[in-house]
């Protein structure tokens, strides 16, 4: 349980809105974060939607839309974190066909455009090759990266569509505008759905990528440390890719570096 005296004032029509706006919201974003820590996630959640209408930062409101969703995911709320994700991309301005999120037919001819774009960008560079893009610089485009990413565990579980089109898109997104951070864990399901194509050396050279852009120099980004979500790639290296392609000793030492990094990022 989290000090009633920590977790700010959240009711919107406090004084303290008034006299003191922007101390108010951060007291209120820490104590909605604490809360979900605690479990308290009823809680977290109002206090999350309550400042979505507090702020008309597009920064801050994706990182608001990065936490409910992570929280929906967590909570196996699917329905829920698939809606989040369309409002993030509703706020990037990203177009309805660009979400992953159209009907069977039409997504399926998307997914499979996609691939073949995926390819055509590639244009015949070797896999491992592909690490020495330059870092994404366009704020929005990291923005999209991470909202994907925040999906991508519901997308794995739930719904095949959407996640044959992000993890093709954290191919195309790098190719087109360089490394965002937010690749690792996407790349492990892209192995699998190379796998599924009957590519297996190919999504195991691409599984081997999204670790590696675990170790690029990335810099804040407004508050957002890319390097923090480094720790799902390796964890997901563990029981996705690594567990069908290496031995038992490289998917250990895998699982025990994703373990370390877990713990030193915090």
């Amino acid at each position: 349980m989290v000090p009633s005296e920590r977790r700010g004032d959240y009711n919107t029509n406090s004084k303290y809105w008034k006299s003191h706006p922007t101390l108010t919201f951060d007291l209120c974003f820490e104590s909605a974060e604490s809360c979900y820590l605690c479990g308290e996630t009823d809680f977290s959640k109002s206090v999350f939607t309550m400042l979505l209408g507090k702020t008309d930062s597009m920064v801050i409101k994706a990182d608001i839309y990065h936490h409910l969703t992570t929280m929906a995911a967590l909570l196996l709320q699917f329905s829920d974190a698939i809606d989040l994700y369309d409002k993030a991309m509703e706020l990037f301005g990203v177009p309805k066909e660009e979400r992953g999120l159209c009907a069977e037919p039409e997504q399926k001819k998307i997914n499979a455009d996609l691939y073949k774009r995926m390819e055509t960008l590639r244009d015949g560079r070797s896999v491992a090759s592909l690490i020495d893009l330059p870092l994404c610089k366009n704020l929005k485009q990291i923005l999209i990266s991470r909202a994907q990413d925040s999906v991508s565990y519901v997308a794995y579980v739930a719904f095949p569509l959407l996640k044959a089109f992000l993890s093709f898109s954290c191919v195309v997104r790098p190719l087109m505008y360089g490394w965002t951070g937010c690749e690792s864990y996407l790349m492990q399901i892209l192995g699998t759905e190379l796998l599924l194509k009957g590519e297996m050396r190919l999504g195991y050279e691409y599984a081997v990528l999204g670790l590696k852009t675990t170790t690029l120099p990335y810099e804040p980004v407004q508050g957002f440390r890319p390097t923090m979500l480094s720790c799902r790639g390796w964890a997901a290296a563990t029981g996705v890719t690594f567990s069908w392609s290496e031995g038992y000793d490289s998917t250990w030492m895998c699982g025990t570096h994703a373990v370390d990094l877990a713990l030193e990022l915090g």
